[in-house]
């Protein structure tokens, strides 16, 4: 297995603040990178590179266009 090249990827967090007493923190989304204009997501469960679905909403609109943008894509 290939190791994953962080200087070829965009890492997405958001910042979370879920409840009134609880500190704010930075979650980690996902990682994302491109190939030949196709947006790939690093699924950490089977520690391999698979097209990035759409249609399962983990990036919001603004959120995508933001790592468009940053990959060039």
């Amino acid at each position: 297995m290939s190791k994953l090249n962080i200087q070829n990827c965009i890492h997405v967090t958001r910042n979370i603040d879920d409840a009134p007493y609880q500190d704010p923190y930075t979650e980690l989304i996902g990682t994302f990178k491109s190939v030949d204009n196709t947006l790939y997501f690093f699924d950490a469960f089977s520690k391999e590179w698979e097209e990035y679905d759409y249609n399962f909403n983990i990036l919001t609109k603004k959120e995508v266009k933001e790592v468009k943008r940053k990959l060039e894509i």
